[in-house]
């Protein structure tokens, strides 16, 4: 392999890298909502939880 092909190997694994990268970002950034939103229902359910057996204790 001489040095040309080499550097366009290089390019090409790095531009295929960057790709998988924006990829990721992208769907992070799509991801976010959804788990602010399961969050907020775990700490929903907890809450409630938390109610029901105080309830329960004060029976």
């Amino acid at each position: 392999m001489n040095i040309n092909e080499f550097e366009a190997q290089v390019r090409d694994v790095i531009d295929s890298l960057l790709n998988e990268l924006q990829t990721l970002a992208l769907s992070s950034t799509e991801l976010e909502p959804n788990v602010l939103a399961v969050g907020m229902s775990v700490r929903t359910l907890a809450e409630i939880i938390e109610d029901y057996i105080a309830e329960q204790r004060q029976a």
